[in-house]
């Protein structure tokens, strides 16, 4: 399992008990991702957050403090899944239903896929709205304590 090429941080359940219930989950960060990101992000879901703001002009305190907002943002996808079993389960079927259907595709398939693996991306997509807005939610109460802890050193 390993984090795309445009990703900092990913969380997945690596083993389910059944379809309401995991024993394990994983969570990947790149910490040199974190360490040379230099722009700030819209955050999707949350109005009004930019991922890391505040945290890009703070010299070596700056990139301890992206990377604990990237272990935020990760770490509440791992709270939402354990408050939400089945829902996280459920989430992380369909990903590796899609992640499959795309690694079956032969070589050079171009956009847009055959509407069975494009279902796949949708339900896929749908499946991880509340858990990302979960995440972001948290994230923007993260960035917002760094940002103030920065200031007051």
């Amino acid at each position: 399992m390993a984090i795309s090429s445009g990703e900092i941080g990913q969380t997945n359940i690596t083993k389910h008990n059944g379809k309401d219930d995991f024993s394990e989950a994983v969570i990947q960060i790149d910490f040199k991702k974190a360490k040379n990101t230099d722009t700030t992000s819209n955050a999707d879901l949350v109005a009004g957050f930019k991922k890391f703001e505040g945290l890009l002009d703070q010299g070596d305190k700056g990139v301890d403090a992206r990377r604990a907002e990237v272990f935020g943002h990760e770490g509440a996808h791992a709270v939402y899944d354990l408050n939400n079993l089945a829902e996280a389960v459920e989430t992380q079927m369909l990903l590796t239903d899609r992640d499959a259907a795309l690694k079956a595709m032969p070589t050079g398939t171009k956009y847009p896929y055959p509407p069975d693996v494009m279902q796949k991306m949708a339900d896929a997509d749908r499946a991880l709205i509340s858990t990302e807005r979960f995440a972001q939610q948290t994230e923007k109460i993260i960035n917002g304590e760094l940002r103030a802890t920065l200031k007051r050193k």
